[in-house]
């Protein structure tokens, strides 16, 4: 049970910090019209935190979740 609850909350700590890591890529693509400017890095960081829910989806066995996640 306890473990559940660390998963859930892990999930939405690096599911948000995901989104959050992906707004300046996105603003800059939107204004600029190319992808000149981004950062691999920033990137990176993104996919980095999506495997924190991935863990999450595949210990709760839900398909949608992981599907979502990659």
């Amino acid at each position: 049970m306890i473990l559940r609850i660390i998963f859930e909350y892990g999930a939405l700590i690096f599911g948000t910090i995901s989104v959050i890591a992906y707004l300046p890529q996105i603003k800059n693509l939107l204004k600029e019209k190319n992808s000149v400017g981004n950062s691999l890095m920033a990137w990176c960081y993104g996919l980095v935190c999506d495997i924190p829910p991935l863990i999450y989806a595949v210990y709760i066995k839900d398909l949608v979740l992981r599907l979502y996640t990659f």
